[in-house]
């Protein structure tokens, strides 16, 4: 048959097209009416749509483009309302985009859509609010109503189907001991991932870094995640101790503010990424032989540092990075701080513990232990023996109920109660009862352990149970382990004539923030009382720093207001060569803070002594 392209009469065949009606629509100028008629095409995926109000400006959108077409513009005006969320928003170039719709797919909020109902002008600044609409966009954005194809909505995703790859947006927890079995152990309950389980897991990860954000030291979280993936903890690791030489500690009690921040968790549950890190440092049985850690050249400096908890073993790691001589001061018996005396070990056993603070240790920190600052070595001594001081006491002075009875035997403070049952000192708890004070982790901890001793437990709150600052699963365990839980409970008085006896609590009304923070409790002379017996009342309602072990006028200097040491990005002081970090210069006062203080201070001490060349 002879090719149409070479026949003779193909010109004269094309007149019959001059008698039909274009397939295109003269835009923006013809009536709707023909537009509607006409109708869109059946394949036509539309154009796309983004909810300002879901949109977190993650960014992964941009990332999966195989087209680049998707630039994340930053916009003032918008006001985040979901916690860690960015002002960044996507911005779609149309002149690439090839409408492949894998940017919708992997949107974690679902902001991100695709309407046939309009057309878009292609007006680079369509996709984000604009100061000005300039006037031709105005007139180049036109409702056109798909009425042909109505029940067609354009491109729809599938939830859970991503780049042929199914998402799994429910959360591969660890495996736990049932409550009824762990309840009455202080071993560890919580298992260590197998390979598989972190792996898929790991899967789970967008890989867009809103969990680093999140973290207050930083970490490279999706990195690590991602090596996980691939079966490989010992480069997770080595990511990881970029910006944490404490892992291990860190994968099982860190508070993960990351996954507070994580973007699957919007529809799904968040990925697991404490748990994920904690796998790492399991599977790594030797830290500094995989990673081949060695200490600096000596540069002839040497630094102490007052306490042995995460702020100062992490400055001496880096310190000792940097080839200064580190002198750590420890007034326990055993380095750790509130790690090794604050946290149960069913929670974090101390072979754990020690497994991260040995490593640091053996690159040559000198550790004196049972050596109080202030009583065995003035602090001015250090000053001037060392070339820089670093404190990282953290905080050690309980706050008190301050109501009467509490100096009654029977009555303790959190911390101290925590103290005694790591030192294996506890007091004989079975049948007794007992009633914990506090809603946040140390309260947790002492009830918890309270009920491993055999023990009838109630805590008081002042606030609701969400309003505490626990956990949420130190919380539901607790209450799965049987332990009673009293809302708005405000402790009045404690009774007993030769130790306590009885606890005069008040039921508070719970008054609105009108800032959208935790209900205010108040007392008043319509709060109902009540009254139960006990046996030991523990206070677990928060810390002060002890700076007693530094002269009256020393404090005054460096600006201590009796909760905190004013200190700039590097942790100095206003007194030459002093730096201060950890719970006492920060507020979110846990251990991952702490761990960037310590490192930050290392920078700092380096930068300060640098410049006294």
């Amino acid at each position: 048959m002879m090719d149409a392209k070479k026949n003779g009469l193909a010109p004269v065949s094309a007149l019959k097209y001059l008698f039909k009606k274009p397939h295109t629509v003269r835009y923006p100028k013809e009536d709707l009416e023909v537009f509607s008629t006409k109708g869109i095409s059946p394949n036509y995926r539309g154009f796309h749509t983004n909810d300002l109000e879901k949109c977190i400006g993650c960014g992964n959108c941009a990332t999966v483009c195989p087209a680049s077409a998707i630039t994340m513009v930053k916009d003032e005006k918008v006001e985040p309302k979901r916690k860690f969320a960015t002002k960044y928003r996507p911005v779609i170039d149309y002149g690439r985009c090839c409408f492949c719709a894998q940017c919708v797919d992997i949107c974690p909020t679902g902001s991100l859509q695709m309407s046939r109902e309009y057309i878009h002008s292609f007006h680079p600044d369509l996709s984000i609010p604009v100061e000005e609409e300039p006037e031709s966009v105005i007139k180049d954005f036109i409702w056109r109503p798909d009425e042909t194809n109505s029940d067609n909505p354009g491109y729809v995703r599938v939830e859970g189907d991503l780049l042929n790859k199914t998402i799994d947006f429910d959360r591969t927890d660890p495996r736990t001991k049932p409550a009824e079995e762990r309840k009455f152990s202080f071993a560890k309950y919580v298992y260590t991932y197998s390979k598989e389980e972190a792996e898929r897991e790991a899967s789970r990860c967008l890989g867009c870094g809103h969990c680093v954000e999140a973290c207050p030291n930083q970490l490279h979280i999706p990195e690590y995640i991602n090596a996980i993936a691939k079966g490989d903890p010992q480069e997770s690791l080595d990511w990881i101790y970029k910006r944490n030489p404490l892992p291990l500690i860190c994968g099982e009690v860190c508070t993960h503010q990351c996954e507070e921040a994580c973007v699957v968790g919007i529809q799904g549950e968040p990925l697991a990424i404490r748990w994920l890190k904690a796998y790492s440092a399991s599977n790594v049985e030797d830290y500094r032989k995989a990673l081949e850690v060695q200490p600096g050249k000596p540069n002839g400096k040497k630094i102490a540092a007052v306490g042995a908890g995460p702020a100062s073993l992490t400055l001496g790691y880096y310190a000792r990075r940097l080839g200064y001589e580190v002198t750590i001061y420890e007034s326990e018996s055993k380095p750790g701080g509130a790690m090794m005396w604050g946290i149960p070990k069913y929670r974090l056993p101390k072979e754990d513990l020690m497994k991260d603070i040995n490593t640091i240790l053996s690159l040559g920190i000198d550790l004196k232990l049972n050596v109080k600052i202030g009583k065995d070595l003035p602090i001015d001594e250090l000053l001037k023996s060392y070339d820089a001081v670093f404190v990282g006491t953290g905080n050690a002075k309980p706050m008190t109920l301050r109501i009467e009875g509490e100096n009654l035997p029977g009555v303790m403070q959190g911390l101290t109660f925590m103290h005694l049952v790591n030192e294996e000192k506890a007091p004989e708890l079975k049948g007794k009862r007992v009633v914990v004070i506090g809603g946040g982790n140390v309260a947790m901890d002492v009830a918890r352990s309270s009920v491993r001793f055999g023990a009838n437990v109630t805590v008081l709150y002042r606030r609701r149970i969400v309003d505490m600052p626990a956990d949420p699963e130190e919380i539901k365990e607790a209450q799965e382990e049987g332990i009673e839980f009293v809302e708005a409970g405000v402790p009045i008085k404690i009774y007993g004539d030769k130790s306590a006896e009885e606890i005069e609590y008040a039921i508070a009304s719970l008054v609105p923030d009108p800032k959208g923070g935790r209900p205010r409790p108040v007392v008043d002379e319509k709060s109902p009382h009540r009254r139960i017996k006990i046996d030991y009342v523990v206070a677990a309602i928060g810390q002060h720093p002890n700076l007693d072990f530094l002269p009256e006028e020393m404090q005054k200097k460096i600006g201590f207001d009796g909760r905190r040491v004013p200190v700039d990005e590097y942790g100095r002081t206003s007194i030459e060569g002093l730096f201060f970090g950890g719970d006492l210069s920060n507020r979110r006062q846990d251990i991952i803070s702490a761990i960037g203080a310590g490192q930050r201070a290392a920078k700092g001490i380096d930068l300060y002594l640098a410049s006294q060349k």
